[in-house]
């Protein structure tokens, strides 16, 4: 889905006075890597420099590059940035067509398969904790407190359940996102299925926004306020131990 000028779940500065998150179901600081052909001498971060890299500009894999880029002390001006859909830049890594792609799961692990020893991981040393958050209208939320409550509820029933039935829980989901097992088997520790509304949700998005205004993908000039945008009602009355947030 695409929120404003954002691809793929960023909370836009366009919409996010009409929006409230009001529950995160699952994080993962494994969701988006760095994925290299080792046959055009890449083996460190620097490697990178002079080469093709692409990514899905906009989303979230973007924001990793760029953060993956300052911490390494790249530019962007030292790579040629090709801007491909998730499926595209699987076929452009294997064909050859770029030298590196920044994508998220499970591409990287699909690249990989196909390319065997010819592709790497370069390790990262960049702390981003992707979310997967709950999203609805704050009116909608305001006018529907005992549904929220009703909804988290039962997705407290189903994170116990996926903590006492990882093989059913793993068929559940390959079948739902039509996604083979075997992928989601070899990828499922790297997701915490959890409730929560942790403290370093608002710290991301915050500075996702500051990504976005610099980068000139809103015309958006602050960061807003993203505590305006959390519903705690809910979570606080049937899990308040999952409230990280300073509030």
């Amino acid at each position: 889905s695409t929120l404003g000028p954002w691809k793929f779940g960023f909370l836009s500065p366009y919409i996010v006075q009409k929006r409230g998150i009001f529950v995160t179901i699952l994080d993962s600081a494994e969701h988006v890597k760095a994925l290299v052909r080792k046959n055009r001498n890449i083996n460190t971060s620097h490697d990178l420099i002079g080469k093709k890299v692409a990514t899905t500009i906009g989303t979230s894999a973007h924001f990793f590059m760029i953060t993956f880029f300052a911490l390494n002390l790249l530019d962007l001006s030292d790579v040629e940035v090709v801007d491909l859909e998730p499926g595209e830049m699987v076929e452009a890594i294997v064909n050859g067509d770029v030298d590196a792609i920044f994508a998220w799961e499970p591409n990287i692990l699909n690249s990989l398969r196909i390319m065997r020893n010819n592709a790497i991981i370069l390790p990262s040393k960049v702390a981003y904790m992707a979310t997967f958050n709950l999203v609805s209208k704050k009116d909608f939320i305001e006018s529907n407190p005992e549904l929220i409550k009703r909804i988290i509820k039962s997705l407290a029933k189903a994170e116990e359940f996926v903590k006492n039935n990882r093989e059913e829980s793993i068929d559940i989901v390959a079948s739902r996102l039509k996604i083979e097992r075997e992928s989601i088997n070899e990828l499922w520790n790297d997701y915490k299925f959890r409730l929560s509304l942790s403290q370093s949700l608002l710290v991301t998005m915050e500075d996702q926004a500051r990504w976005a205004i610099q980068n000139n993908l809103t015309d958006a000039t602050e960061v807003p306020n993203y505590l305006d945008s959390i519903y705690l009602d809910a979570l606080l009355e049937v899990r308040p131990e999952a409230i990280g947030i300073i509030h």
